[in-house]
């Protein structure tokens, strides 16, 4: 995949459209960059702490990937 401004991302599927005539390149998902404004301190903090993610954490972490997708209209990944 290529990150990047709309203008950069056509760039290199231009070049890699001319090196790979049989392939094909399709745009997935536009982003875009906002700046806060001002933040505002959260409420009372929940209970829990953070922590690094583990094998045990695959499937959960497979879902929340899968929910964010449908959310974000990405095209479902095996």
């Amino acid at each position: 995949g290529v990150n990047g401004t709309a203008e950069a991302a056509e760039a290199v599927a231009r070049a890699w459209r001319d090196r790979h005539p049989d392939g094909r390149t399709e745009t997935l998902m536009s982003q875009r960059l906002y700046r806060l404004g001002e933040l505002t301190t959260p409420g009372p903090p929940v209970p829990g702490r953070a922590r690094v993610a583990g094998p045990d954490d695959r499937e959960l972490v497979a879902r929340w990937r899968a929910d964010f997708g449908a959310v974000a209209g990405l095209p479902e990944r095996p």
